[in-house]
């Protein structure tokens, strides 16, 4: 087993427009543009 450290992060929440994202798009989508460059890195 790892030993971890209690402030380790373990499990992270999405962003809003992650999440948005996510509910709201399907299989039918290829490709998502954005015009936010810290939108992009995620």
């Amino acid at each position: 087993m790892i030993e971890g450290n209690p402030r380790d992060k373990i499990i992270g929440e999405l962003s809003k427009t992650s999440s948005v994202l996510r509910d709201v798009l399907n299989e039918s989508f290829d490709n998502v543009h954005v015009d936010d460059k810290k939108i992009l890195r995620k």
